[in-house]
């Protein structure tokens, strides 16, 4: 409710200087990292050329799911991704979110390594692109 909050009372010029919104929510407990890009088709090459440039593995997943903040700033247009571990992996030990298994030792210190690294070089690359990419970015809703 927070960010749905906020996102609404920006005017929509505040709004259209966030170029990327980046949610971080459960990035460990899975082997592989995926980016949901709530349907904004042109962020998933950039995500994945970012990613690939950085040696890391990452999935996107295209439809937009209202699972989480992401999609408040996606409903306004905002180009915004939930980095998630292990989604749609049977193995993932996010099936065990929000359960009394839901403990610390489901967590490998290397998963948060790496979702800090992609998390980092995602935002580091936003924030050095030109303004025709990131207008791209936003425009382009599949």
């Amino acid at each position: 409710m927070g960010s749905a909050r906020y996102v609404a009372q920006l005017s929509d010029s505040e709004r259209s200087r966030i170029a990327l919104n980046i949610n971080l929510d459960s990035v460990a407990g899975g082997a592989r990292l995926a980016a949901l890009s709530s349907g904004f088709a042109a962020l998933e090459p950039f995500l994945l050329a970012v990613a690939d440039a950085n040696r890391h593995d990452l999935r996107c997943v295209r439809p937009l799911m209202t699972n989480s903040d992401h999609a408040n700033f996606a409903a306004h247009g905002i180009p915004a991704l939930r980095l998630i571990a292990g989604f749609g992996s049977a193995d993932s030990h996010l099936r065990l979110l929000l359960t009394a298994a839901d403990t610390r030792d489901k967590v490998r210190p290397e998963e948060l390594e790496t979702a800090l690294h992609v998390a980092t070089v995602l935002a580091s690359e936003a924030l050095m692109a030109d303004e025709a990419t990131l207008e791209g970015l936003a425009n382009n809703v599949a």
